[in-house]
């Protein structure tokens, strides 16, 4: 996939500059999962196109579902630039400005770790907030062969099985998303060997 070379994510959320979010484009997604280590990783590339001719400054939240007990090591970075965003933690997620120049595009990778449940979440529902359905969405979920999946909010389009791992991929035109992206695994296969000392990251 397309976000598999950063080693960050990112998913979107509802920009609280109503008037600069219609006029950015939230375009594209590109979304890498993956379950090991007793943490749910999220690896997102997320690619926003201002096609106006004036600098547009929008405030973000980046919905978390649960940001103060069960996410680590968040971090936003703009590609293009190798730069890091500065943000705060809000009671909902993660809250940043977004800036892009006239005629410009800015392509965000944000990660964060999340600690494994029998039920994990990721936020897609945010999308509507945008109030136009990404042209784009692209998804991926590694999971070892230990791993029983219980069900998929969304059903996989393929799956590669692989012989220590199986990958589960979800390709998306216009895509406007009505439910989260949650996967449900058996309790008695989750890895609780993660790392429990960390704490979110800046």
């Amino acid at each position: 996939m397309k976000s598999a070379a950063c080693i960050l994510v990112f998913m979107i959320g509802l920009a609280t500059d109503l008037h600069a979010q219609n006029e950015l484009i939230f375009y594209a997604e590109h979304i890498d999962f993956s379950m090991d280590g007793g943490y749910f990783h999220i690896n997102g590339m997320y690619t926003f196109i201002n096609a106006t001719h004036h600098s547009i400054t929008s405030g973000i939240i980046y919905p978390l579902p649960d940001p103060d007990h069960n996410i680590v090591s968040a971090n936003v970075v703009d590609i293009k630039n190798n730069s890091a965003y500065k943000y705060d933690q809000a009671p909902n997620g993660l809250q940043f400005d977004l800036v892009v120049k006239a005629g410009d595009t800015v392509e965000l990778c944000i990660s964060y770790n999340q600690r494994i449940k029998s039920i994990n979440t990721y936020i897609l529902t945010s999308t509507k907030y945008w109030q136009k359905p990404l042209q784009i969405a692209e998804y991926s979920l590694t999971v070892n062969k230990e791993t029983r999946i219980k069900s998929f909010s969304y059903q996989p389009d393929t799956v590669d099985e692989k012989t220590d791992r199986d990958i589960y991929y979800w390709h998306k035109k216009r895509f406007m998303p009505r439910k989260d992206f949650i996967v449900e695994i058996i309790d008695n296969t989750i890895d609780k060997s993660g790392d429990k000392s960390k704490e979110i990251a800046r």
